[in-house]
């Protein structure tokens, strides 16, 4: 569809295990409009129980660097799907996330 309203979630937790992804990036960009960020734990890709971005298995920083690379400058969403977690959520566990997004950011140019 060819409609200025209509853009890409870029969902990096499903997408990033594509074969030749990270070479098409630069013609997905312009039509991306959100970057949903998740993480794998070390136990394995889990639907219901994912980590921060960071602090699993998959290459986030290697996402957003490639991402920034080429040109996407909109909003990243953070995809906390956990079962553990989810009673969980509290001020601090939001410093937790806006550190980790902190640190995570540091690949931006």
């Amino acid at each position: 569809m060819n409609h200025p309203n209509v853009q890409l979630a870029f969902d990096a937790y499903h997408l990033w295990p594509e074969k030749g992804l990270a070479q098409l990036l630069p013609d997905l960009v312009s039509r991306i409009g959100v970057v949903q960020m998740s993480d794998a734990p070390a136990t394995g890709r889990n639907e219901n129980e994912r980590v921060l971005p960071g602090e699993g298995v998959l290459p986030v920083e290697e996402v957003l660097s490639k991402l920034i690379d080429a040109g996407y400058r909109g909003y990243v969403d953070y995809q906390i799907w956990s079962e553990s977690l989810r009673g969980s959520v509290n001020h601090e566990w939001l410093r937790h996330c806006r550190e980790n997004f902190q640190r995570l950011c540091l690949v931006r140019r």
